[in-house]
């Protein structure tokens, strides 16, 4: 569960991965594509994205989402006393699925 977060709640970049300076002998073994074999499933957040939030050009994240609610954020029963379960109604509640394994 990701709540009130300013920008995106769950980042996965699709871009291809930036050279990293304190890690010179990387650059040979630098992804394409990031996350192009993540698995992105059973999350509650507001925002899922591909991309940074200040790149102009928006995308979702590469590979696989499954079962992950997207929108305004249902309130927990009680945050300030840290119980964040779903409360009562909520479209989250067993909304999440059996996600098979991949190799």
């Amino acid at each position: 569960m990701c709540l009130n977060n300013p920008k995106i709640d769950i980042l996965a970049p699709s871009r291809a991965e930036p050279f990293k300076p304190f890690r010179p002998k990387q650059h040979p073994y630098l992804l394409d594509k990031q996350n192009a074999n993540t698995i992105i499933a059973n999350n509650y957040a507001k925002v899922i994205s591909g991309t940074f939030k200040w790149q102009k050009t928006k995308a979702p994240p590469l590979g696989r989402m499954e079962s992950n609610y997207q929108g305004e954020h249902q309130m927990p029963i009680d945050p300030v006393g840290r119980d964040f379960r779903p409360a009562p109604g909520s479209p989250i509640i067993d909304a999440g699925k059996l996600i098979a394994q991949t190799t």
